[in-house]
């Protein structure tokens, strides 16, 4: 993990060359900025009444797994492309806690991303390619 690795060069490098408490502080904050642009669903009502509230704002919304390793690489890149695209809500949902979700979707494989625009389905994009995801953003926004 990241702790570890600091703490490691803590021990190399000794306390003359950095703050170690400083940069853990920064890397926790780091993952909290990044993971508020991105809305975590929580239940079924929440993520249809976000669709809804949506209206003409583009909602992209990626169906994933805590155990899918394409899932895992896509996800930091999703949440940068949160920041980068103000005026586009950024949904994740997991697949195991939703079952529901993911059926009234018909999601059959993951990573999944699908894209809303005036409530109703607009694109939809299998796989963890970024371009892929830029090119439909950007089309649709």
């Amino acid at each position: 993990t990241a702790n570890e690795i600091l703490r490691w060069l803590h021990a190399q490098l000794g306390d003359n060359r950095f703050n170690l408490p400083e940069i853990l502080e920064a890397v926790k904050n780091e993952g909290k900025k990044a993971s508020k642009l991105v809305v975590h669903v929580e239940n079924l009502e929440q993520y249809n009444k976000l669709l809804a509230d949506a209206h003409d704002r583009l909602a992209v919304v990626s169906f994933s797994a805590a155990w899918c390793a394409p899932c895992k690489l896509i996800a930091p890149r999703f949440a940068d492309l949160s920041s980068e695209h103000q005026g586009v809500l950024f949904i994740t949902v997991d697949v195991d806690e939703f079952p529901e979700i993911s059926a009234q979707e018909d999601i059959t494989a993951i990573p999944t991303f699908v894209f809303y625009k005036n409530g109703e389905k607009a694109d939809e994009m299998r796989g963890s390619e970024v371009q892929g995801l830029l090119s439909r953003i950007s089309k649709l926004k």
